[in-house]
């Protein structure tokens, strides 16, 4: 199943025990998204942005039961074709360095995050149905 953007459920934070990252990152979750593929029991949930460069954004990613927090950078702009194109620049060094596990496991995490990020778009639940993304990475 791939991921998709859905309201977090009340058994979702049980499920996944999100009240410890409401205590780490003191969210208000009433009517919070995140980008999930419920088959896999992955996630990728924005939890911070920097109040600074609002496009550096850290997200809370859980995959293969493994929670890292990513930190990642945004730019988004209009294409000549007219769709809205969105770069994404990964800024977490554990991620960015050389794997300390087995390369394909950090083949494997990196192309679940691209996918997660492919399906967020720009703002997850909240992005535009009415704009045709073109997704990049820088990682």
């Amino acid at each position: 199943m791939p991921y998709s953007n859905e309201l977090v459920t009340p058994a979702d934070i049980e499920h996944y025990d999100l009240n410890s990252l409401w205590k780490r990152y003191y969210f208000v979750f009433t009517g919070l998204s995140w980008t999930i593929d419920r088959e896999s029991e992955s996630y990728l949930l924005l939890v911070r942005r920097n109040p600074e460069d609002m496009s550096t954004m850290a997200f809370a990613f859980l995959w293969d039961g493994e929670l890292k927090e990513e930190l990642l950078h945004m730019d988004g702009n209009r294409a000549a074709d007219g769709r809205y194109l969105i770069r994404w620049r990964l800024l977490t060094k554990p991620l960015n360095a050389a794997p300390s596990g087995p390369a394909t496991h950090h083949q494997a995490r990196l192309a679940a995050l691209k996918a997660a990020l492919t399906a967020y778009k720009s703002r997850g639940l909240n992005s535009s149905s009415e704009l045709s993304y073109a997704i990049e990475f820088e990682f």
